[in-house]
């Protein structure tokens, strides 16, 4: 049914205890923190039923949980009208990288995967004809690789399209990765997981044939409650969290559907040993330099003697600038940093709206529980001013920057670019700048010797000789 026991032999509460002390930072040799290996990665999934409305509250759950991995399915509009584009679902200034499938072509309702850009993420080709399916391979510690699947099974395809999705589980599961997770809306509603029954007595029914898929492979499922309701309906358990060990979730949450969606967000954290690619950063406090020493400092140089055997502008930079540079480690207090991710452009979310996401997950497991009309409605309600909420914060906020625009013009610029779809570099460039005949050119070293040789073409051009000797000169005012 599931795979039972494992590493060790150690229990969820040993596995839970010692999760909650190795997440802590460790000390090096040397004394340093060691930060760039993590016990867990925390993953968020829904299906959104049209993101295309929904992409603000996404934006504000990302916020809060800050989670290491989103999965969505189900992002198209199902009666879509006109086209999209990838790049319309980008989310890279909140540090998140992008994995799109069928978002613009007619293709099913589409998907995509988010990972935070400090994981080092490879995309997998499935090497199967299923089509709804976006596999990733993620880097762990000691060679051990994550295999992460997203999928999204239509309750009304094919039964040729039900075989080919589960060949390719036993495909993945036969790939011998460290760490397997496949997520998604497989849409069997009739499976009843606490028991692992089917629902009918057919034994080659589609039902029958996906559980017979997972014990043959050794995969637990870890989803038990339902987690699509409709209305009055019955509710249903559709989406799935499989794995090919037990023990590497740890906890799952069943939090308030995305807008009005019918289906509930998933956030659970799985246990590995990921690695995160970061870089260093040199961060000088010009605010506590100490000026005074400068100035003494540069005037003690003498100039003249350093650049008189030097013949071209550059050489006089790189010893003007070598001088300067010392000059800043000294004087400049500086701090060796840790970046692992991109500065992100948020909107700011107030205590209001906080509070009333909070209401609507707290309205939502309620809800989950009686299963009444009046509880539908006070959930309702309060779903109904969470979408109205969102709209207004980010309104505001753009407003303000907008108020802000001659005082401040850099905000609403750099606001506006974070929400580009494209960003712009330098067009082909003609390879011979005064033919416009000429054929063009994409190369990057390319483009820079034509720029160079423009910009050059117009310097001033200094008669050979010796330089002109000039009177001296005695200064008015020091400088500053």
């Amino acid at each position: 049914m599931g795979k039972k026991g494992g590493k060790g032999g150690e229990t969820k509460e040993e596995l839970s205890k010692k999760k909650s002390t190795s997440n802590r930072k460790k000390k090096t040799k040397n004394g340093k923190r060691e930060e760039n290996n993590w016990n867990t990665l925390s993953f968020l999934y829904t299906n959104a039923d049209t993101l295309t409305n929904k992409r603000d509250e996404l934006n504000d759950r990302i916020k809060e949980h800050d989670p290491s991995i989103v999965c969505i399915t189900e992002v198209k509009p199902k009666h879509m009208k006109g086209n999209l584009q990838n790049s319309e679902f980008s989310l890279k200034d909140k540090g998140y990288e992008h994995f799109p499938l069928n978002i613009e072509n007619d293709t099913g309702r589409g998907m995509v995967i988010y990972t935070k850009q400090y994981l080092h993420v490879t995309r997998v080709n499935p090497q199967n004809n299923f089509s709804e399916v976006v596999l990733l391979e993620i880097e762990l510690r000691k060679n051990d690789k994550l295999l992460l699947g997203c999928f999204y099974r239509s309750g009304s395809g094919s039964t040729q399209n039900n075989t080919q999705m589960i060949q390719l589980i036993h495909n993945i599961a036969r790939k011998n990765y460290s760490h397997l997770c496949l997520v998604g809306d497989f849409n069997y509603p009739s499976i009843n997981w606490n028991t692992w029954h089917p629902g009918n007595e057919n034994e080659d029914s589609d039902e029958s044939n996906f559980i017979d898929c997972l014990r043959d492979n050794f995969l637990s499922q870890h989803i038990t409650q339902p987690t699509r309701v409709r209305g009055t309906n019955e509710p249903s358990t559709l989406d799935l969290l499989i794995t090919n060990d037990e023990r590497l979730i740890t906890e799952i949450q069943y939090s308030s559907p995305l807008g009005k969606s019918d289906h509930a967000v998933l956030l659970f954290e799985l246990m590995c040993y990921s690695v995160r690619k970061s870089f260093k950063k040199k961060v000088y406090f010009y605010d506590k330099a100490d000026y005074g020493n400068m100035r003494r400092d540069l005037q003690n140089i003498k100039w003249m003697e350093e650049m008189s055997n030097m013949t071209n502008v550059d050489q006089i930079w790189e010893c003007f600038k070598k001088h300067l540079m010392d000059v800043q480690e000294r004087r400049v207090p500086n701090k060796i940093v840790l970046c692992n991710q991109l500065r992100r452009w948020d909107v700011p979310m107030d205590s209001r709206l906080r509070g009333e996401i909070k209401r609507k997950d707290r309205l939502w497991t309620r809800h989950m529980k009686h299963r009444s009309k009046e509880s539908q409605r006070e959930y309702c309600k309060a779903r109904n001013k969470v979408v109205k909420l969102t709209k207004w914060n980010r309104k505001r906020f753009e407003k303000n920057l907008a108020a802000q625009a001659k005082t401040n013009p850099k905000a609403i610029w750099k606001y506006i670019q974070s929400k580009s779809k494209v960003k712009d570099g330098i067009a082909d460039l003609h390879i011979n700048p005064e033919d416009s005949d000429s054929p063009t050119t994409m190369d990057d070293r390319a483009k820079a010797n034509i720029l160079a040789n423009f910009f050059s073409s117009v310097f001033t051009e200094e008669p050979k000789g010796q330089m002109p000797e000039f009177e001296k000169r005695n200064c008015a005012s020091e400088m500053p």
